[in-house]
């Protein structure tokens, strides 16, 4: 169970929202899948987007807890067809 520290909000697998270790981003207090449309100040934005945007790939100071939910995340947007931000 992990959780990363983002610009916005947080993304993490210890949400109840998580279901089965799948990574959820917590914006505002409400949790959304890399799929869902998160209402942001500059406008409608993909969670999937936000997650990629503040997790800043390749972090050389993640645990490997980290890496492991990063890689789950790019996986879930992956499987899901959304576009690499």
């Amino acid at each position: 169970m992990a959780t990363i520290e983002l610009y916005d909000g947080i993304l993490t697998d210890e949400h109840s929202a998580s279901s089965y270790g799948q990574p959820v981003l917590v914006y505002e207090g409400r949790a959304y899948g890399p799929a869902d449309i998160v209402p942001t100040w500059a406008g409608d934005e993909p969670a999937f987007r936000l997650g990629q945007r503040g997790i800043g790939r390749g972090s050389k100071d993640f645990t490997p807890e980290q890496l492991a939910l990063q890689a789950k995340w790019d996986a879930e947007g992956e499987r899901l067809g959304l576009p690499e931000w």
